[in-house]
């Protein structure tokens, strides 16, 4: 995605650590989280070494939501893993990336 090619790029700095204990814990009744494919990422060091995609939060310093990533954020958690690494788009860009479906004929 265009946002993730930014991040790759180093549009945002480099990937940040952060501790695990600043994440609620998974949501699994939401049915958003495959668990066969966390259950894949925990077997590979590669994946679960890959930085996640966050918006940083208006509070400077804090995340607000993850763009990408959340499987391996699940994969960390239930392997008791400490911390993870993540790119964080800053609040004030993050406007340029979002996807917004118009009917054909109306303004923005």
């Amino acid at each position: 995605s265009k946002i993730q090619r930014a991040a790759d790029r180093g549009d945002f700095g480099p990937s940040q650590n952060f501790d695990m204990s600043i994440l609620p814990a998974p949501r699994y009744d939401l049915g958003f989280l495959d668990k066969a494919k966390i259950e894949a990422f925990k077997q590979s060091s590669e994946i679960l070494g890959r930085p996640a995609l966050a918006v940083e939060s208006p509070t400077h310093g804090h995340i607000r939501c993850f763009v990408d990533g959340q499987h391996r954020l699940t994969a960390r958690y239930e392997l008791n893993l400490r911390d993870f690494a993540a790119f964080v788009v800053p609040i004030s860009v993050e406007r340029n990336f979002r996807i917004t479906v118009v009917e054909p004929g109306k303004n923005r």
